[in-house]
């Protein structure tokens, strides 16, 4: 993720929160920073206002002689320097050496950052600003001459800048606080057109969903309130560090999921593997792999099993990889049969094949014995309804264990017409000898847990009914699991075993912290990471199942409303908490991904990193993400990223009245 370090006067230091608010998720953000009390005095440079330009050369010089650098860098001084003395009538800096000041700057910051961005400064009021200053005088014409001088020497050097001037000019004489600062409105019309302009000079400069709708809705339309946006460019919204996979507009690749990433077992590479289709459930899902040895470039999709174009071929999904200690790899996903129960795509066997040559080779296909259970179809004839969609994690004996969610046969269960409202629960299974590369139809499995009731959460909605599914597990430091689930609670659950998944303890509402907010969430992927540093993070969309009127709770939708509320995705850090009833604490969210609920693809969705995988590669940690569930991209969690979010203190508690 990059990031955005400022150095400016007080009016930077004003606009500044609104400016980090808008660039959440798209960039860290930072500025100068300065003792308590700055904010009380705009006046003086000191601590995080930047001050006249003698006193941001200071600065910069100071900084590069320690060796820091900058990602973006956001430069601004003027106002200080065009303060007129009442003694002598002379401007604090004067022309020629503000001139001088500013080539000195903008040299030693063109060596210090990969991009250099000028701000200039705001207008003054001389009628308000000299009947109130008593100790100087501030001239409009001086600021203008200044900025005059500023974008000269800028231009030279071929930097961007940002007309702030004009901007602000244009609000009049309500728009001021004081004789030379802004109301919070003003600031916050600062903020937005500084984000915008540094959208487009960065070269992500997409158009608001606003800006869609008032246009006409150029790329068409998914639903009320959200247009479709451009799929030649939509993939820059989420600001990715990695670009894997684009769909090359043919119809069967257009749908994108299920994204799992791993280190090769034989190589310093990355292999992905994730299902691919023409569109979410239209009955031509096949799995297909990458592979990457720098983490940019990616070999084109190698087709593995399912629906191929033109032949008669029966669907594979929700591939999930499985590498045992000796390298081999075993790829286990739902495999269409000649009957299916509740749908095609996630009623099947269990299929599986294998590669020994790091992948690029691949063993025929097998079927694995699945045993049967009290909420499957009873006639043996017709298969499991199951899916898994993380990667199995080792657990404290060594061995491979993987959530996945089982669907109540149709047999057994009523149906409803939305599919949110469907019976499930969540299990597990344990492979016990995957690490000896046994052949598929030798592999053991322990089938979790044991009394075959399920993890269950009630449907808010209909109670009687569970929705809890794709169990997402983490190994904690005392040995015992962890698992999060999705529900229609509109919260997170969570469950612990201390055994190794045999059994499990009753499924409640995940916190923030013992006591704290629950932590909102709709029917969606809600995966949990654990770090090797021993920290944890949780992905979530920080909404209970509804956002721009779009709800989970209807009674009937016009269409599947959960492409529209699964975004935007957050980000909280967490921390094991050993004797805490909630094992693991999450810190204040963070929003990471958004895609400004803008539609893509066939499927028409806004929604973004459902389906996600987390990789440790060569020092980095990248997370893996599907955005829209048509791209395919990585986003880089730095040292810089974690650190800024990874505070240690919890949302306060409020009174939440359904867990």
């Amino acid at each position: 993720m990059r990031s955005i370090f400022v150095i400016g006067d007080s009016i930077s230091m004003h606009y500044g929160p609104y400016l980090e608010k808008a660039v959440e998720g798209r960039f860290l953000y930072d500025r100068k920073r300065g003792v308590d009390g700055t904010l009380n005095d705009m006046y003086t440079a000191q601590g995080a206002n930047g001050g006249d330009s003698r006193h941001v050369l200071k600065y910069i010089s100071e900084k590069k002689e320690v060796g820091i650098t900058y990602d973006i860098l956001l430069l601004n001084c003027g106002l200080h320097d065009i303060k007129v003395n009442n003694d002598d009538g002379c401007c604090q800096v004067d022309e020629t050496e503000y001139a001088g000041n500013l080539e000195a700057i903008l040299s030693i910051a063109c060596k210090m950052a990969r991009a250099v961005i000028w701000i200039e400064s705001t207008p003054v009021n001389d009628e308000i600003h000299n009947s109130i200053s008593k100790s100087m005088k501030r001239y409009n014409a001086d600021l203008q001459r200044y900025n005059e001088i500023a974008r000269d020497i800028v231009s030279r050097h071929n930097l961007d800048m940002i007309n702030l001037y004009d901007i602000t000019l244009a609000m009049g004489e309500s728009a001021y606080a004081d004789h030379v600062h802004f109301i919070d409105e003003a600031r916050k019309v600062q903020a937005d057109f500084i984000y915008r302009e540094l959208l487009g000079i960065l070269g992500y400069n997409l158009p608001t969903r606003m800006e869609l709708i008032e246009s006409g809705y150029p790329y068409g339309k998914a639903a009320t309130g959200i247009p479709m946006g451009n799929s030649e460019e939509e993939w820059k919204r989420s600001f990715p560090d990695i670009v894997m996979y684009k769909p090359r507009e043919d119809e069967y690749d257009n749908d994108n999921e299920h994204f799992l990433v791993i280190n090769a077992p034989r190589s310093d590479e990355m292999i992905a593997f994730w299902t691919q289709s023409s569109c979410e459930g239209k009955g031509d899902n096949h799995l297909v792999s990458s592979r990457s040895s720098d983490g940019l470039n990616w070999s084109e999709p190698v087709y593995l099993s399912g629906y191929k174009k033109g032949v008669d071929e029966k669907q594979s999904s929700w591939g999930f990889p499985v590498v045992s200690a000796q390298g081999r790899i075993y790829l286990i996903y739902t495999r269409e049969l000649d009957l299916h129960d509740n749908n095609r795509q996630g009623s099947g066997g269990m299929g599986c094949m294998f590669s020994d040559d790091n992948g690029f080779t691949w063993s025929d296909e097998h079927l694995i014995d699945m045993p049967r259970g009290r909420y499957d179809n009873p006639d043996p004839k017709f298969p499991k309804n199951w899916i898994v969609w993380q990667l199995p994690v080792r657990d404290a004996l060594g061995g491979y264990i993987a959530g996945y969610t089982l669907v109540t046969s149709k047999s057994i269960s009523p149906q409803y017409d939305m599919w949110v409202n469907t019976d499930t629960r969540s299990y597990f299974m344990r492979f016990e000898n995957i690490d000896e590369n046994p052949a598929p139809s030798d592999i053991r499995i322990t089938w979790l847990p044991k009394d075959d009731m399920g993890l269950e959460s009630p449907n808010r909605k209909i109670p009687d009914m569970s929705v809890n599914q794709e169990p997402s597990i983490v190994l904690l430091p005392d040995g015992r699991l962890l698992a999060t689930m999705r529900t229609m609670t509109g919260y997170v659950h969570y469950s612990v075993s201390e055994d190794n998944g045999r059994t499990w303890r009753k499924p409640e509402a995940l916190r923030f912290c013992d006591e704290g907010d629950f932590i909102e969430h709709p029917l969606s992927p809600c995966p949990i990471y654990s770090m090797s540093d021993g920290r944890f993070f949780l992905l979530f969309h920080n909404n209970p199942g509804e956002h721009l009127g779009f709800s989970q709770f209807k009674d009937r939708w016009e269409q599947n409303e959960a492409n529209f509320f699964r975004n935007p995705t957050y980000i909280c850090i967490g921390h094991y908490k050993k004797d805490a009833h909630q094992p693991v604490w999450f810190g204040i969210p963070y929003k990471l991904f958004d895609t400004d609920d803008i539609a893509i693809g066939p499927k028409e969705t806004a929604e973004i990193a459902t389906y996600t995988s987390y990789i440790e590669w060569n020092g980095k940690r990248i997370l893996w993400y599907p955005d829209r569930k048509y791209y395919l991209l990585g986003r880089t969690l730095t040292d810089e990223l974690l650190d800024s979010i990874d505070v240690n203190e919890q949302p306060r508690e409020t009174d939440k009245t359904f867990q």
